[in-house]
């Protein structure tokens, strides 16, 4: 499914938000950030993404930090398989990373290359 670009008028898409939100609290025993707002989760100065579950996952969210370092619109990194994201010389370590959240709900120690629309890559 595919979400409208958080704003005020979806509420920042905060039944998504809050998915997002508990979900990490409840797999790492963690609060994400004090100020838990959907509007806060979106503008939050660290990127943030999530995909489906597809067999090859797209992403369904991106904040606003996230969006800046893709260098992309709200709905093309929502039509983006979360693979290619990657480069290519990292999609083994990705795959890996992917096995372990299919086994234990999450992952605290990735750290990644990543390709921007542009061909930037970041870290």
């Amino acid at each position: 499914m595919q979400f409208s670009a958080p704003s005020v008028v979806n509420h920042y898409l905060a039944e998504h938000a809050q998915l997002l939100l508990c979900s990490y609290q409840r797999l790492t025993g963690k609060v994400l950030m004090s100020d838990a707002s959907p509007q806060a989760l979106y503008e939050a100065p660290f990127c943030l993404v999530s995909h489906n579950t597809a067999v090859d996952p797209i992403f369904n969210y991106a904040n606003q930090t996230a969006l800046a370092l893709f260098d992309m619109q709200w709905r093309d990194f929502t039509q983006l398989p979360s693979r290619l994201s990657a480069a290519n010389v990292n999609r083994a370590e990705r795959a890996r990373l992917l096995a372990a959240v299919a086994s234990d709900g999450f992952i605290d120690d990735y750290a990644g290359e990543r390709v921007s629309s542009t061909g930037q890559r970041f870290w």
